[in-house]
Order: structure tokens, then sequence, then C-alpha cells
């Protein structure tokens, strides 16, 4: 079981608390005094630990550090779309075999600050290239139900070639369970039967992977 980071926990050393909320302030100035801002922006990282966790609140835990009158969650929530796009557009026409740089970048945009586990899958053409990205499964805050035969009746709906598997664990530990070693044989034995190769399952955790294809748990 997977030790949880909660709302408040310190960050990992290095992380700069100050330049997560000069970054938000700047943000919710767009709609608010300068004064104001500033002190929304404080309340929300001291209380959520930073930026990712706090643009991922749920509403309701939003509305007491914001007031009633704002739209934070709306506002949040069209922040994250923009810059999925943003990252999405920046793989889009790469082979993501040989750029696991890049799908690091877009690990942190899907899964940064997530205080649950997420189950996402790119499906990828002959070259790589992401044709898709669909998140299959979300869970609690140690675990995520796992589907092949749903994972693979997606890939051929987007006639995927291949498909690469990624999650996270909201501890920050990204080493596999059990539980995610077993998950990634059933799936390449179930993908075998209609030849949609699983390229790498990376597990994603406050900023870090464990990529299986790069550990040489998975063949190319």
């Amino acid at each position: 079981m997977n030790h949880v980071l909660r709302p408040g926990t310190k960050r990992p050393i290095g992380y700069n608390r100050e330049n997560d909320v000069r970054l938000l302030e700047r943000f919710l100035s767009r709609r608010n005094t300068t004064r104001s801002a500033a002190k929304m922006s404080r309340r929300l990282i001291e209380h959520f630990g930073d930026i990712a966790s706090a643009i991922r609140a749920e509403p309701a835990e939003l509305a007491p550090l914001a007031g009633p009158q704002t739209d934070l969650a709306g506002d949040f929530r069209h922040l994250r779309e923009l810059l999925e796009s943003i990252a999405r557009s920046d793989i889009s026409d790469r082979p993501l075999l040989d750029d696991l740089e890049s799908v690091q970048r877009y690990c942190q945009v899907l899964l940064g600050g997530e205080r649950r586990e997420q189950l996402h899958v790119l499906f990828l053409d002959r070259a790589y290239r992401l044709l898709a990205q669909e998140r299959m499964q979300s869970g609690t805050v140690d675990h995520v139900a796992v589907y092949p035969r749903e994972i693979l009746a997606r890939a051929v709906v987007h006639m995927a070639c291949g498909l690469i598997v990624v999650h996270n664990h909201p501890s920050g530990n990204t080493m596999p369970s059990k539980g995610d070693l077993y998950m990634t044989s059933a799936l390449v034995q179930a993908s075998q039967s209609v030849e949609i190769c699983v390229h790498d399952h990376i597990i994603f955790g406050r900023g870090a992977i464990f990529s299986f294809r790069h550990r040489g748990l998975l063949a190319d």
C-alpha cells in the first residue's frame, strides 16, 4: 500500500513553494485585485501543498478558500484543459518510444497533483506517434482497477498498432507493485491475440517516472 500525500504535506527537497505562490498569484490577478490574488494564492498553496494539487482540487475544497462568488474551479478546469492541449500538441508528431523525456512532461500535465490513482492509455500508430489518449479508470488513493479487454477494445476503435499505459502513484514512489506487474503481464498476453503491441507501462510519481520498457521489463 502506498503512503498518500495529503494536502499541505511538505514537498521533496528542492521544491520552492514561493515560486508556486507567485505563479498562481499572476493567474488569479486576472479577476482579482493584486492584494486579494496574493492572499488567495498563499492560502491555496499552504492548504494543498503545491500548484499542481491546487488546480486539481474539487470545487467543494476550493470554495472555502476562494469565496462563494469566485468560480475558481471553473477557471482551474479551463487551465487544465489548456495545459493538456498544449502538452498533447508537443508530442503529437513524435515517435514516443524514443522520446521518454517528452512523455514524462506529458505525464506531469496529465497526472501531476492527482491524489487518486488514474490510468491513462496512449494509443500509437505504426510510427509510434500519438493517435489518441484516454483516461480509462479513476481509482482510490492507492489502487486503480485495470481491465485489459476494455483497453484493447479502445485500441481497436482508434485503429492503434500499439499503446503505452500510464498511471500514477500519489505517494510519489514509482516502483511497480505486484498488482502493477501482474496487470502488465495480463495486458501483454491479451494483446497478442489482436496483434497490438504494449510498448511500455509508465508509472508517474511527483515528477519521476518508472518505465517498464527502459528497465527491461517489456520487450520491444
